[in-house]
């Protein structure tokens, strides 16, 4: 997966048939990081999952991260129902998780 930054805390992620816009945002002692696909979202330990659980939107998180690189690169902890359904579930990277949140 490419990652494009058009500013400090603002990325492009592509691969064949795919593409995200993904965060970084200082908040102090850590950083607010997630990815959105046109189906979903990928992000931090500062996600609840609950909240898109009750909206009815596909989420997933990956946490102990401070970067894009490792929202991507490390697996994903929880899932929401939905997100599972698509495939983006505990265990699976992050990209793997995106592209899942993708293409459905």
């Amino acid at each position: 997966m490419n990652i494009e930054y058009l500013s400090p805390d603002h990325a492009k992620l592509t691969a064949p048939n795919f593409s995200a816009d993904a965060y970084c945002i200082e908040l102090g002692p850590a950083n607010l990081i997630f990815a959105k696909t046109s189906e979903g979202f990928l992000g931090c330990g500062f996600f609840d999952l609950s909240v898109f659980e009750k909206l009815g939107i596909p989420a997933a998180k990956v946490t102990g991260i401070s970067s894009i690189e490792e929202l991507l690169r490390k697996n994903v902890a929880a899932a929401t129902p939905a997100a599972i359904l698509r495939g983006a579930k505990p265990g699976v990277s992050g990209e793997e998780a995106l592209t899942r949140l993708f293409s459905c």
